[in-house]
């Protein structure tokens, strides 16, 4: 998948949702971004959430991009694909810094 604004920096990104385990009814998955083909030692990974899904919602947990990736909508992307994974579910957001705030509310519908 390619997106035109990154087409100088990130050769192509690719997700890869992972299920980690569940507790009670809660599922917990990490959705990582890599730029280009996966690698075993996930050296190209551009950055992941961590989420949970519970009672049919989706809580994100956990946002993280790569310091020299970061200001590149990666995390942008990351949420993007998790709604598109999730269409019409309620994605519910934890605690943030001041710039995941400003994400967050760019991407409200």
């Amino acid at each position: 998948m390619r997106f035109g604004l990154w087409l100088e920096v990130f050769e192509s990104i690719q997700f890869v949702n992972n299920y980690e385990d569940s507790y009670k009814g809660q599922h917990n998955f990490t959705l990582a971004a890599y730029n280009g083909k996966p690698q075993p030692d996930h050296a190209n990974v551009l950055g992941y959430v961590e989420y949970s899904e519970f009672d049919d919602e989706v809580y994100v947990n956990y946002i993280f991009v790569g310091e020299k990736f970061r200001r590149q909508s990666v995390a942008t992307a990351l949420m993007n694909e998790l709604k598109r994974l999730y269409p019409g579910t309620k994605i519910h957001i934890g605690m943030t810094t001041p710039e995941g705030s400003e994400l967050f509310k760019s991407l409200e519908d």
